[in-house]
Formats: C-alpha cells, structure tokens, sequence
C-alpha cells in the first residue's frame, strides 16, 4: 500500500486526495477479498462490483473504485507483481449524475466582457476570467500563478504539480488582457505590499477561491445570465465548446491536466446531448 501511495505521488503526479481516495477504495476491496490482491481473479472484481451495487453505491462511485483498482494492477503489472489486470474485462456502470452545465459560447461572451472600464480591479477581473476560460485551468491554477510562469510573447502558461510539468496556450484576446493588467494594474495594487502571485487584491495579496467565486456572482448578475455560475463552469465549458469546435479528446486531456482519458467522456456526453437536441428541434422527422 505504501509503495503503491508513492507511485501514485511520484508517477502519476496526482493530488493528495485523489491518493488518499484510491487508498480507501484498495482498501475496501481489499478486506472484501481476504486474501492477497495480487491474486485477484475477474471473477472477485465482478461479485465487488455487484457487492457495492448491493450497498446502494452510485455508478459514479463504483467507476472510481475501478479505476482505482486498475491504476492499481496497472502498477503491480509494471513492478512484475502480477502478469494480469482482472478489471480489463469489467464492464463500467452507466452515468448515473447529471452533467456538469455549460455556458454556451454568446454567454461566456458576455460574462467576459462584463468587467467594464480600466480600473485596476476592472483589468485584473477582466484577464483572470479571459484565461480562466481561454486556458480550462481550475481556480486553484488560476491564483497560484506567478509572473514567471506566464509567456506573453508564446502566450503560454507553464503549470507545476510536484516534478510534473504541463505548457498550456492561450489566444490574443486573453494574452491582451494579461498584458494590460501586468502593465497597468498590478503596479497600482502592489502598493499596498507585494505578493509573487500573478493576481493580487487590494491589500497586494493572493487572490482567494472566496474573492474569486464573488467575482463571478457579481459579473454573473451584470451580464445578466439567468444560471447559476461557479468557477468550474467556465473550466466545463472551455472543454465542451473545444471539442464542438473539433478538438480530439487526447489534446484535451492533455490540455486540462488529466491523467486518466475517461475523465473527458463527460465532455464528449455534453457535445453529444447538444447535436442531439439541435436534431430533434431541427429535422423536420426527427420526432
């Protein structure tokens, strides 16, 4: 368990909950097996599957499990601790949640350009949500930025997660704003005191997900968009109006920082759901 917690850290890159999460999840098959996972059979996946199935555990949930476990076998594979992965053949449950929303592209639009003027706060807010959405990094990405891992020139970000490394582009208009708030606002909001974070308040400190999430009720109600926005929509959205704009879903994993490629089928069922509707309100025999 421990070897396979540090694998997880040091090869896959991935957070501390997410290890502690497939942690527990290991450890859950673990005590249902009673014996040494290592020799686990398809056949013990299968009666897991069905006894967390009998334990009222979501679909949602038990796909996790088993992509914890073949992360899992994936790895005792590699060390030369077993030749087989018996949750090859185990068949995932179906989505049972519902999809995340998405602002569509007129909306994301007009909360862009909700931060009017040329203030420092107006031109701060105004670059934070151009490469929020120009980029699909999370909010935690977002306000731990620093000057030097931006790239106006490349218009390019370079993200680190412990010795993991990923470059993500952005477009003009984005880079446009970022230019303007380094040159213009920044300097005003450091007088107060100095902070390494690329997005400061007024105090010259590192922007908040507090002061952030109320940013985005405030420009949320100016553009006058009837959803109840968050911070991750405009993440959600970045992904799904790329692949409508026929991004492949390699470029997009890679784009948004996923180390397993089902964690974008949720984007390609959104997409999906939207063609579906444009058909049935479009063909004239489509009901």
């Amino acid at each position: 368990m421990q070897a396979f917690s540090a694998f997880l850290k040091t090869e896959r890159q991935v957070s501390e909950a997410t290890v502690l999460s497939y942690l527990q999840d290991l450890r859950r098959f673990a005590v249902f097996l009673g014996k040494d996972t290592e020799t686990a059979q398809a056949s013990d996946v299968d009666a897991f599957v069905l006894h967390m199935q009998s334990l009222g555990r979501s679909g949602a949930t038990i796909r996790r499990t088993l992509s914890a476990l073949h992360i899992y076998y994936s790895y005792l594979i590699k060390a030369g601790k077993c030749t087989t992965d018996p949750t090859a053949q185990i068949a995932r449950p179906e989505g049972d949640h519902k999809l995340p929303q998405i602002l569509t592209a007129e909306e994301a639009i007009r909360l862009l350009e909700a931060p009017e003027g040329d203030t420092a706060f107006s031109l701060r807010d105004r670059a934070m949500l151009e490469l929020l959405y120009a980029t699909g990094i999370t909010v935690s990405e977002l306000i731990g930025l620093r000057i030097e891992n931006v790239n106006l020139r490349r218009r390019t970000l370079v993200l680190r997660h412990g010795k993991r490394q990923r470059t993500v582009v952005f477009g003009r208009p984005a880079a446009a704003a970022l230019d303007a708030y380094i040159k213009k606002a920044r300097p005003l909001l450091m007088q107060n005191g100095g902070d390494v974070a690329l997005f400061i308040n007024c105090n010259g400190s590192s922007m908040s997900r507090q002061g952030f999430w109320k940013l985005i009720k405030k420009y949320k109600e100016r553009a006058g968009i009837d959803k109840e926005i968050t911070p991750h929509m405009l993440r959600h959205s970045f992904a799904a109006h790329l692949l409508e704009g026929g991004a492949d879903l390699g470029s997009l994993q890679e784009m948004m920082g996923f180390a397993d490629p089902t964690s974008t089928a949720i984007y390609t069922k959104i997409v999906e759901n939207k063609i579906a509707e444009v058909y049935r309100k479009a063909h004239p025999r489509a009901n």
